[in-house]
């Protein structure tokens, strides 16, 4: 698969993720965030991550009236960014229950730093220590959603990218156990 093509399927998945009818915060965003580091070079993780979330910001704004650019903004766009980090900081290491550890920790990294912003730089909470934890407390249900969204895209997303080959020339061992532990589910089926 030319890497243009993979590029574009990338963002691809990134825009509609956020678009189609899904639970909240359930999108594939989390688990694209932590793969691109690990499938692209880093400066082209980076900008994949950033022309997805503006053409979903603006096809979002233009369908939905959703406000494109806010005070969240910063902390929206620099969590998914934080998410890349986690990629790059954790990619060596090789267990399924590492990679499973590692979606949940970037979903729970991306909602404290997220919620973070909402109670900062909006007035639905008061700016108290008991404002953030209730912010944070409203928001429990989101966490639960985005934990389990990153662990069940972030499977389906190197199943996709073992079946089309894309596995063995990018990902290095530490999706690669991943891979062995579908074959083994797929053997014993």
């Amino acid at each position: 698969m030319p890497a243009y093509f993979l590029f574009l399927l990338w963002v691809a998945i990134g825009v509609f993720g956020r678009l189609i009818i899904h639970v909240p915060d359930a999108t594939p965003l989390t688990s694209l965030c932590l793969l691109a580091p690990i499938v692209f070079s880093k400066r082209f993780s980076f900008l994949i991550i950033l022309i997805t979330l503006f053409l979903s910001d603006f096809i979002l704004h233009f369908l939905f009236h959703y406000a494109v650019f806010g005070s969240w903004t910063l902390f929206t766009y620099s969590g998914w960014l934080m998410v890349a980090v986690i990629g790059f900081l954790f990619s060596k290491k090789s267990t399924i229950l590492n990679a499973i550890l590692y979606s949940a920790f970037s979903a729970v990294i991306f909602w404290v730093w997220t919620d973070f912003g909402t109670w900062i730089t909006t007035a639905l909470y008061a700016h108290t220590a008991q404002g953030l934890l209730n912010c944070y407390i409203a928001a429990l249900p989101f966490l639960r959603n985005s934990m389990l969204g990153a662990m069940a895209w972030s499977v389906v997303l190197v199943y996709l990218l073992f079946r089309h080959n894309i596995i063995h020339r990018h990902i290095p061992t530490f999706w690669n156990n991943i891979v062995y532990f579908l074959k083994f589910i797929r053997r014993a089926n």
